[in-house]
């Protein structure tokens, strides 16, 4: 009978260890598989990088590329905007202006489409990537830490204290080679700036890429660089055409139309900081406002020292948060501004296109004033990226990328 009674506790020891030797394969798995996929993550950017040595080379290509992709829906763009002069303001049963203004803007966001880098954006993704890794890796620590807490010093079963001093060590040092590729992705962001005539340190880099419309200002500015591009190329076209004013109008309609497509692209722009983030802002910058009138009530209410400790502790990060997001606020209202100062000389560039290609008789006239906008592209582009302030500390920056998930 003894060993009958004994067999029950036989079967849960060996289902205990079953168990076990299941969550150590399954950790074990779990970490191969992670260490897979780094190395093939590390393969995929050390290749990026080995292809896309130099940044102007990527621009030349890009630009090609944006060329003939945007040539059709930049030219039917161009069609729908001359044929807006002749349709009536609004009708019930016959296509009006806003129909063709939506026709228009529809093929815009084609446009864009096609003239955004596709390495700029590809370097934007890797470097969202890379921050998600060096994220997992900190939560895993975090994990091994509270791990280790109750683990054995010594054990042929279970992880000891030691092995996961190991793994820590391994996430910490496989961070560190992440934020080197970080810093190497915001020198070519730096780089790719410096072409379109924008200088940028790494600093400004890292604020524009924390910043929640900094994927906002890259398109725009990425895109008024191809625009250029495409002008100049529009210029040439012109003077092949020799004397022929149909050709030189229709070439001229096309580099209009660029100019109604960046002032589409800037109001996008300042409809998204007003509407969006800055409404947004308004709304953490008041309920923080609100947190730290209650926490000063709690703390004048509050006889306990330790507690009182801790409130002052929590006013004192509500300061840092308000802090930051006013600084949010005048960053965001700075870069609107410009936008808005850009969104002037497009306009008034784009009167004068309108009126140019009713009145101009011979095509000489119209090669001669798109050659002298060729550089309007890059005025605009300057115009409208502010200077951008570095981070005063490594708390501002914390507290800058809290307020931007909160923002998306």
């Amino acid at each position: 009978m003894k060993s009958i009674r004994s067999f029950p506790f036989l079967i849960v020891g060996l289902y205990a260890q079953w168990d076990l030797n299941i969550l150590q394969r399954g950790e074990k798995l779990y970490d191969e598989t992670r260490e897979k996929t780094i190395e093939i993550y590390r393969n995929t950017l050390e290749s990026f990088v080995d292809e896309n040595l130099s940044v102007k080379r990527l621009r030349e290509r890009h630009f090609k590329e944006a060329w003939n992709r945007s040539l059709e829906d930049i030219a039917e763009a161009a069609d729908i905007a001359q044929q807006m002069r002749m349709l009536p303001d609004s009708a019930w049963l016959r296509r009006d202006k806003q129909d063709a203004k939506e026709e228009l803007h529809t093929l815009f966001e084609n446009i864009v489409d096609a003239l955004i880098g596709k390495n700029l954006r590809k370097e934007q993704d890797k470097l969202a990537e890379i921050k998600r890794h060096i994220a997992e890796n900190d939560a895993k620590i975090a994990r091994y830490k509270e791990a280790k807490i109750g683990a054995p010093v010594k054990s042929v079963v279970y992880t000891t204290k030691s092995e996961y001093d190991e793994k820590i060590e391994a996430l910490k040092e496989e961070n560190k080679a992440l934020r080197k590729d970080i810093a190497y992705l915001k020198k070519r962001f730096a780089d790719y700036f410096a072409h379109m005539g924008i200088s940028l340190d790494a600093e400004q880099v890292d604020v524009l890429l924390t910043r929640v419309d900094g994927e906002d200002l890259i398109r725009l500015t990425s895109v008024l660089d191809t625009l250029g591009y495409i002008t100049r190329q529009l210029g040439k076209l012109m003077k092949e055409s020799g004397e022929s004013l149909d050709l030189a109008k229709r070439y001229y309609a096309m580099h209009e139309v660029l100019l109604e497509l960046t002032l589409y692209l800037q109001q996008h722009y300042v409809d998204r900081c007003n509407d969006v983030y800055l409404a947004k802002l308004d709304s953490i910058k008041k309920q923080t406002a609100d947190t730290i009138e209650k926490t000063l009530l709690l703390i004048k209410e509050e006889e306990d020292s330790d507690r009182r400790a801790i409130y002052k502790r929590n006013l004192e990060a509500l300061r840092l948060t308000l802090e930051t997001a006013k600084r949010y606020e005048i960053d965001l209202v700075r870069s609107r501004d410009a936008v808005q100062k850009a969104m002037q000389t497009t306009r008034k560039n784009l009167q004068v296109a309108q009126n140019t290609y009713e009145t101009v008789t011979l095509s000489s006239e119209l090669y001669d004033l798109i050659s002298k906008n060729r550089t309007l592209f890059k005025k605009i582009g300057q115009i409208q990226l502010p200077q951008i302030i570095p981070f005063d500390n490594l708390q501002i920056k914390k507290r800058y990328n809290e307020i931007t998930q909160k923002l998306r």
